[in-house]
């Protein structure tokens, strides 16, 4: 039996890309703010000029640029550090959709 909790973002409610308005899928943030606007992976790519599909997330890396995993915390309202996140977190983002993914429906 495992110790760790099962991770449960303080609010969600708010999770929603600060651009296009999708909610449900991974968002990013800004490297370095942690209080940054949060969008969906459409708009990093638009902003960021870098194409390429969602699959290759998990091969390159979920880093975009500056932009990296917006991965809210539990008690407060704002996101983990990027390198200090928990395993159980890195696991709750993975399991949301891509924003691509989710327009397709």
């Amino acid at each position: 039996m495992s110790n760790e909790q099962a991770y449960v973002p303080h609010d969600i409610s708010t999770y929603v890309c600060a651009d296009c308005g999708v909610s449900g899928v991974k968002l990013w943030r800004l490297y370095e703010y942690s209080m940054s606007p949060i969008i969906c992976f459409h708009c990093v790519q638009r902003i960021t000029h870098e194409h390429f599909p969602p699959n290759d997330l998990e091969v390159r890396g979920y880093e975009i640029h500056w932009w990296v995993p917006a991965i809210p915390a539990e008690d407060t309202d704002s996101y983990w550090d990027y390198t200090s996140v928990t395993n159980a977190g890195i696991a709750w983002w993975k399991s949301l959709l891509t924003a691509t993914e989710s327009r397709r429906q």
